[in-house]
C-alpha cells in the first residue's frame, strides 16, 4: 500500500464572478474574480515577485479590463 501525503487547503473566500475591492496605486478599485489557484509557497506572482502560501486569484479590473493575480488577503468582497 502506498501512503500519500495529503495537503489540506482552507476554503476559498472568493468564487468565480465575485465582485471584490482591492487597491491599485493607493486607490480602491473594483474587480471581478475569474479564476484561482493554490500556492504551496513555491509559486511566485506579481511584480515584484512574491512567494506566499495560500489562495491567489485572477481578477479583471472593472472599466479598464486590466488583469492581475492577487493573494487572497489583498481583497475584500464588495457588498
Amino acid at each position: 500500500m502506498v501512503k500519500r501525503k495529503v495537503e489540506l487547503k482552507p476554503d476559498r473566500l472568493f468564487g468565480d464572478s465575485d465582485r471584490v475591492v482591492t487597491k491599485r496605486g493607493g486607490c480602491p478599485v473594483f474587480a471581478i474574480v475569474w479564476g484561482w489557484e493554490w500556492s504551496d509557497g513555491t509559486n511566485t506572482s506579481g511584480r515584484p515577485s512574491v512567494k506566499y502560501n495560500g489562495w491567489f486569484y485572477h481578477v479583471r479590473i472593472e472599466a479598464s479590463g486590466e488583469e492581475f493575480i492577487l493573494p487572497e488577503n489583498a481583497m475584500v468582497l464588495a457588498r
